[in-house]
């Protein structure tokens, strides 16, 4: 809880009592009376028992945890402030000359428990107070915490997909230099954007999905210089992705999986990949031939699926459905994301 949030809470609270006195008389009859004038000073009595326990007797019984001392301190308390102002309360009356045209209130056992009454009651709110202060600066705290803890491991998770990613970028980049490709050129040019995508764009939470869009066709074209098959993957996209948002380099490890394990020898579209942007969804479906029927292994361990599902729970927590399925010729994921 911020100061200016808990100086508003102090103010309120005494603005209760301060207008209080208002409702109890007529407005005319009591503003600039004795008897206001002494209620102020009651109030600053209330205020005086108020801030003695919130400053010094709760945090001395809250460090000690001890309901032994919470009793025998608040006894302490009340003994010695309450006598305080059973002492001074008639001299207050005698010097402002207050409730001399009204009846003194109730009979004089009522008089003599009424200082102790009211400095009960004022530590009790300021228990109240103070407890209640603390419980949402604790809650705000552990919220603070879950929160660093989670964007840190996002920031583990995008810093493993990183390495990964560019490890298998600069094998391809490798082989097309010693094949002594024309292509080698174009190869580095889309391997700078996706670099500067990585670097700098993927530093917020979330990113625009046309940039994540447009990420996707890098990353396809850079591997698609690899092959002479240029049908060999179908990138389809339904709706309008202006004005969404996305997680960045969410969807790529899919789209790394289905070429790595990919059948590249059959002609024709081997990698199927459809999106489709929804009023409050977003559905990302990838379907790819098998090369051999063994289970896609970037998806099965590594920093494939544990590192999509650990952050598809840190992003869209209970807002996001995924579907891996492997066939005896495919390999399919269907991930739908509520946005």
């Amino acid at each position: 809880m911020k100061r200016y949030q808990v100086i508003i809470i102090h103010l309120l609270f005494w603005a209760t009592f301060v207008i209080a006195p208002f409702f109890m008389f007529s407005f005319s009859s009591y503003l600039f009376t004795p008897e206001s004038y002494y209620f102020m000073l009651q109030n600053a009595q209330n205020a005086m028992v108020f801030y003695l326990a919130y400053f010094f007797l709760i945090p001395f019984v809250v460090k000690r945890r001890s309901f032994f001392t919470m009793i025998w301190s608040g006894l302490a308390f009340m003994a010695i402030l309450g006598t305080l102002r059973y002492l001074s309360n008639p001299w207050l009356k005698d010097i402002l000359g207050a409730f001399q045209r009204w009846p003194v209130m109730g009979d004089n056992w009522k008089v003599i428990l009424y200082p102790f009454f009211w400095t009960f009651m004022f530590l009790i709110y300021a228990y109240i107070v103070y407890l209640s202060i603390e419980w949402f600066r604790e809650r705000q705290y552990r919220f603070e915490l879950v929160r660093e803890k989670q964007q840190s491991e996002i920031d583990l998770l995008k810093s493993q997909v990183s390495p990964h990613f560019l490890m298998n970028t600069l094998n391809n980049l490798y082989s097309l230099v010693y094949k002594g490709s024309e292509q080698a050129s174009n190869a580095v040019l889309k391997l700078s954007e996706i670099m500067r995508y990585m670097l700098y764009d993927t530093q917020s939470e979330m990113v625009p999905l046309e940039q994540e869009i447009q990420y996707l066709h890098s990353y396809i074209d850079l591997q698609m210089l690899r092959y002479s098959n240029k049908e060999f993957i179908e990138f389809s996209i339904n709706g309008d992705p202006a004005g969404k948002k996305i997680a960045p380099v969410l969807l790529v490890p899919f789209v790394e999986n289905a070429f790595k394990h990919g059948n590249k020898n059959l002609p024709g579209a081997c990698i199927m990949i459809n999106l489709t942007v929804e009023e409050r969804r977003i559905i990302f479906q990838i379907k790819n031939l098998k090369a051999s029927k063994n289970v896609n292994k970037v998806i099965e361990s590594g920093v494939g699926l544990n590192n999509i599902q650990k952050r598809l729970e840190l992003h869209y927590p209970g807002k996001h459905i995924l579907e891996i399925s492997d066939e005896l010729d495919f390999f399919n994921v269907h991930l739908i994301i509520e946005t």
